[in-house]
């Protein structure tokens, strides 16, 4: 079970670099760009990827108007600055794209549609635009950071220490290393003899002789002293 992230906002407190900034400014938007460089694991939100899209793409503009290179008379678009953005920028544009459809829980190597043209490109930019979804955290470099963890692995002891009992049904402790477990209670039972050998009579606790009558008082005695004859 995944448990959604809070989403962020421009106004809340900033996310570590390994969970998306949902909500992201620009200009955090395009410094997290360039602070996870290369980095293609992880997520990225919607905001992150798009400000930095529309911040690339401005620069590469600004700096393709600059001097742009003429062939036969004619400018072709582009200038040596512009061709320098692109190499510089190309590696983190690729990066925050894989981490943007990490987020929508989809396969970075799905960039590869953008050798298709025309087609290529519209189902690329419609998975870029999807929202986030929890999923997504799979592809973290540590996954679940940043989340509520599993109730069955917060409650992991730590080593050596005794597991508490899990109610009805509870398994046997589990003791530390080194330290011998007691044996499991069992009714004693008459020890085993191989066969051929006879088993020794039960023991019979020892039977008290009768007591034995008080002198005058058996039948054969007489009349006592003071009895009269009949």
């Amino acid at each position: 079970m995944t448990i959604q992230q809070p989403p962020y906002t421009a106004g809340g407190a900033v996310p570590p670099l390994e969970l998306p900034y949902y909500g992201a400014p620009p200009v955090e938007a395009v410094k997290r760009v360039f602070q996870k460089y290369a980095v293609f694991s992880g997520r990225a939100s919607r905001s992150e990827y798009w400000w930095w899209a529309l911040a690339s793409a401005i620069a590469s503009g600004i700096l393709n108007a600059i001097s742009p290179t003429v062939v036969n008379g004619q400018s072709t678009g582009a200038s040596p600055l512009g061709g320098l953005w692109f190499f510089a920028t190309v590696v983190p544009g690729l990066a925050v794209a894989a981490r943007r459809l990490h987020d929508a829980n989809l396969s970075a190597w799905l960039l590869l549609l953008v050798l298709v043209p025309v087609l290529g490109w519209i189902a690329l930019i419609v998975m870029l635009v999807q929202r986030e979804n929890p999923l997504g955290q799979r592809f973290d470099r540590y996954p679940g950071s940043g989340y509520l963890r599993r109730r069955a692995d917060a409650q992991q002891p730590p080593y050596g220490f005794q597991q508490p009992p899990q109610g009805p049904g509870e398994q046997p402790p589990q003791y530390p290393y080194g330290v011998q477990q007691p044996p499991p209670y069992r009714a004693e039972q008459p020890p085993q003899y191989p066969y051929g050998v006879q088993q020794p009579p039960p023991q019979q606790p020892p039977q008290q002789p009768p007591n034995p009558p008080a002198p005058g008082s058996g039948p054969e005695a007489g009349p006592g002293p003071g009895s009269r004859p009949a």
